[in-house]
C-alpha cells in the first residue's frame, strides 16, 4: 500500500456547494484514505487558507512571488460560443492582473483529437517565455495567487493536477493498456518544501512553459497524440522523465465545479477532489493499487535515471 501523510485538519471549508477539510501541513503524519477509488488524500486547500500558528509561520518562510509577475504571455483555450466559460475566465484573469488572450477550441473530433489540436494550436500561438496555458473551466485555490521561486532548471511547471498517471511508453504497457492514464498513478516525488518533481502526471488545466525545450516537447508530444487520435496528456506524461518537470507541493488551479459536465459513475465531489487534493510525494519501492475494468493491480516505483521514477506492474 502507498505510503501516504497523514493531514491534521485546521478547518473546514466550503468550495462552490462542497464542503471539505483542509490539511495543516505542518501536523502531516501518517492516515489514508480508505475508499479504493480515493487512495489519494482528500486534503484540498481553500481559497484563503487560514491555519494553525505553525502552518502561518511555515507558509511565510517561503518566498512568494505573485503569477502576475512571472507570466510573460498566457491563453485561455476556449471556444467563442461558450459565453460562461469565456466570462468566467476573463474576470479570473482580471482579477488576479495576467493579460491573456483566448485561444480557440477545437470541435468536430474526437474529444481526444479536439483537446490535442486545441492545446497545440495555444501553444504554437505563444511568442514568449514564460508561458501560461490555461482550461477555461479553472478556478484559483489561493486569493493572492501566488506561488514559490521557481527551481531554476524547471523546463515545464504543473499550476494543476490530477491523481491520473501512466506507465511507460512501452511495447509491454501499450499492448496491454493501450495509451491511457491509470487513476492512482501520479508520481511525484519530494524536489524540496516548495515543489514536487513530476515523474507522469496527465491532466493539462493549467501549465506553465518555462524553457524552449520544454515548449518543444510538449508540441512534439500533442502532435504524436494527434497522429495516434489519442489523448494528448498520455504522451506529455510520458515525456516527464526526460525533462524538468515541477508542481508546488498545493495546487495552485482546480476544475471549478459549476462549469463541469457530468461524469458517468463519477460524483461531483470525487471530481473535485481529483483537482484539489495535493499529490502525495512517493520513494522507489513505494507501491500502489490502481482500479482497472479487469480489477485491482498493483504498481511499483523504480528508479528509470538519474533522480527519475517510472511505475513498473506487479504481477
Amino acid at each position: 500500500m502507498q505510503e501516504q501523510p497523514n493531514f491534521v485538519s485546521c478547518l473546514t471549508v466550503v468550495v462552490g456547494r462542497i464542503q471539505v477539510n483542509v490539511p495543516c501541513p505542518a501536523q502531516a503524519k501518517a492516515t489514508i484514505a480508505t475508499d479504493p477509488m480515493l487512495k489519494h488524500l482528500e486534503t484540498p486547500v481553500p481559497r484563503s487558507f487560514i491555519g494553525c500558528a505553525n502552518c502561518v509561520a511555515q507558509l511565510t518562510d517561503t518566498k512568494m512571488k505573485k503569477l502576475s509577475a512571472i507570466v510573460a504571455d498566457c491563453r485561455v483555450i476556449n471556444l467563442p460560443d461558450n459565453n460562461s466559460r469565456r466570462l468566467h475566465m476573463t474576470n479570473l484573469m482580471n482579477k488576479h492582473g495576467i493579460s491573456f488572450s483566448f485561444s480557440e477550441g477545437s470541435t468536430g473530433q474526437s474529444h481526444a483529437l479536439n483537446c490535442a489540436r486545441a492545446h497545440l494550436a495555444a501553444l504554437v500561438s505563444l511568442k514568449t517565455l514564460p508561458a501560461l496555458v490555461l482550461e477555461d473551466d479553472v478556478s484559483t485555490l489561493t486569493e493572492d495567487l501566488t506561488i514559490p521561486e521557481i527551481p531554476k532548471d524547471a523546463d515545464v511547471v504543473y499550476l494543476g493536477v490530477s491523481p491520473f498517471g501512466c506507465f511507460p511508453w512501452t511495447r509491454r504497457y501499450v499492448q496491454r493498456f493501450g495509451h491511457r492514464a491509470h487513476y492512482n498513478l501520479a508520481l511525484a516525488s519530494t524536489e524540496n518544501s516548495d515543489w514536487l518533481r513530476l515523474h507522469t502526471v496527465a491532466g493539462a488545466i493549467a501549465i506553465l512553459y518555462l524553457s524552449p525545450a520544454g515548449l518543444v516537447a510538449w508540441r512534439n508530444s500533442m502532435r504524436a497524440a494527434i497522429k495516434r487520435s489519442k489523448p494528448f496528456d498520455v504522451f506529455t506524461a510520458y515525456k516527464m522523465t526526460s525533462l524538468n518537470v515541477y508542481a508546488p507541493h498545493r495546487p495552485v488551479f482546480y476544475e471549478e465545479p459549476s462549469l463541469q459536465r457530468p461524469l458517468k459513475h463519477v460524483t461531483p465531489e470525487q471530481r473535485l477532489r481529483w483537482t484539489t487534493t495535493p499529490l502525495s510525494p512517493v520513494k522507489e519501492g513505494t507501491i500502489v493499487t490502481m482500479p482497472t475494468n479487469g480489477g485491482a493491480m498493483r504498481a511499483r516505483a523504480e528508479v528509470c535515471g538519474d533522480n527519475r521514477l517510472a511505475w513498473s506492474l506487479l504481477q
